[in-house]
């Protein structure tokens, strides 16, 4: 078995489940979230808001939401770390929906992020939120994940998309991401993570896609120009196989959008700061294919064209830098240009599975224009039908 594919046994079964956790925002109790924040700590009284739950990570496939936390006096217990107090936390919970239960549970969605928190965040080399719990019940749906609320920072919008030196940040963590897990076998244990070039998953996308295709352009004809559809109708018969058959593989966030990043501002002079939210899509595969999912679709395609080549050189002087050997720059730009038209598939496949709503059809209309453009641009299409 390759070890692209290969299997440890260590997949969902190794996380652990769990029974006595809340499985939504309603079964929440002080007692609960103080025994996971600051034991003994004195939490007196919670309030919950409600979040919008596509600018928090939960996509289709979750909820989101905003504990107030309201603590004893002074005398009370500081957290083990010596920090304060936190004044509120972020709830994330399995929909409660059954179709995007449904979804999620067929995506893995909560599988993955339950596991990249409990297995994989201290070994991965980029900023997100402190975690304060990860847990996940036996029907592998139900689930919550507990965790610091950056409400200081400012969340990513992929309609105005990001500007350049928010670009050059987040490409720097991608780098940092992808560094810190090039080529390690311990990765190969998480058999839980998606892995985009395996043959089972090349045949799902394939056939995933051609339905897709067909109720995407049914959908969103007349939103998107005549030259964007031909390259969708297109797509189909070259996706029999892998994208990045040969390429050295990493840990991927999966949907690096920019509404899944949140920008701390830059203060006295220093760079702005970016933390990485939302991993239910994290998987094992070629970097650049993420690289590539995030230029194509979180920026304008006026900017992306501009700094495109500097981006990417970015991202590779940063792997160097990291200590990565091996991997020159026209491996992984032609990875780079490869990985346009998984994010294209993807933005497809995704487009048609929730309901048809104003802002969602907006988003997606932009993000399979620009990652349309991406592709075109970059002759993807073309270095595909070539081997």
């Amino acid at each position: 078995m390759s070890p692209r594919s290969r299997s440890s046994g260590k997949g969902v079964g190794a996380l652990g489940t769990s029974a006595g956790f809340p499985r939504g925002p309603e079964e929440v109790t002080c007692s609960w979230l103080a025994e996971r924040i600051v034991p003994g700590g004195g939490l007196q009284r919670v309030e919950t808001e409600l979040l919008e739950t596509d600018r928090l990570g939960a996509d289709q496939a979750g909820i989101c939401v905003r504990f107030e936390l309201h603590w004893n006096g002074a005398d009370a217990a500081a957290p083990q770390d010596g920090g304060a107090r936190p004044e509120s936390v972020i709830g994330k919970f399995a929909a409660a929906d059954e179709e995007r239960r449904a979804v999620g549970h067929e995506r893995s969605c909560y599988v993955r992020e339950v596991g990249f928190y409990r297995r994989l965040r201290e070994d991965s080399d980029l900023a997100t939120p402190r975690c304060y719990a990860a847990e996940l019940a036996e029907n592998e749906i139900d689930s919550v994940v507990l965790l610091e609320d950056l409400r200081h920072c400012i969340s990513g919008d992929v309609l105005t998309g990001c500007s350049a030196q928010e670009a050059r940040v987040a490409v720097e963590q991608l780098a940092a991401l992808h560094a810190s897990w090039w080529l390690r076998e311990e990765l190969l244990e998480h058999d839980w993570l998606s892995v985009p070039d395996d043959e089972p998953q090349v045949g799902r996308r394939a056939q995933r896609y051609r339905e897709s295709q067909e109720a995407f352009c049914q959908r969103f004809a007349g939103k998107l120009s005549e030259p964007v559809f031909e390259l969708l109708r297109s797509l189909s018969p070259a996706l029999g196989a892998p994208l990045h058959p040969d390429s050295p593989w990493t840990q991927l966030h999966g949907e690096d959008r920019c509404d899944n990043l949140l920008f701390e501002p830059a203060r006295g002079g220093s760079s702005p700061r970016v933390f990485v939210i939302d991993w239910q899509s994290s998987g094992r595969g070629a970097g650049a294919a993420d690289l590539a999912f995030f230029l194509g679709g979180s920026l304008r395609t006026s900017l992306r064209r501009k700094h495109e080549q500097g981006l990417v050189q970015r991202y590779h002087r940063e792997l160097q830098r990291r200590g990565v050997e091996g991997y020159d720059f026209d491996a992984c730009w032609r990875d780079y240009q490869l990985g346009s038209i998984g994010a294209l598939v993807r933005a497809v496949n995704s487009a048609v599975l929730g309901a048809p709503s104003e802002r969602a059809d907006e988003v997606f209309t932009a993000l399979v224009r620009r990652h349309a453009a991406h592709a075109l641009d970059l002759d993807a299409e073309q270095l595909l039908r070539s081997f």
